[in-house]
């Protein structure tokens, strides 16, 4: 089953250190996924998925469009999250991230967003 995902992880515009978006994305987004399949029995394939290059980019994720600074390590630590609790679960078959090039903030090109796909989808259970 495919869906595209951009549940928010924050419910205010700030910006969070890194080491509790993996658990804020299992809480809010794996959770529901899981939930999904399990309902459906079938995986389920994240077909898209993206984060801004923003201090906001948890917050209203479906937004093309922020006022807020940009922060590529935020984005990252978001691409990061999505990978941490998707690569292994059983009932997630692949997530698509949207927004190479000229797609406005979430464009990944030139990010640090690109070394966390590279870190992710090189390991073996990623193929």
């Amino acid at each position: 089953v495919g869906v595209s995902s951009y549940i928010p992880l924050l419910d205010t515009a700030k910006t969070i250190e890194p080491d509790p978006i993996p658990a804020l994305w299992s809480q809010k987004v794996k959770s529901k996924l899981d939930a999904l399949a399990s309902e459906v029995g079938k995986r389920v394939l994240i077909s898209e998925i993206g984060y801004r290059n923003s201090t906001d980019a948890l917050y209203q994720t479906w937004l093309a469009t922020t006022s807020a600074p940009p922060d590529p390590q935020m984005q990252a630590a978001a691409y990061d999250a999505t990978l941490s609790n998707t690569v292994s679960d059983p009932q997630i078959a692949g997530t698509f991230f949207w927004g190479w090039d000229n797609v406005g903030r979430f464009a990944m090109k030139g990010q640090p967003a690109v070394q966390i796909l590279n870190k992710w989808y090189s390991l073996p259970q990623a193929a």
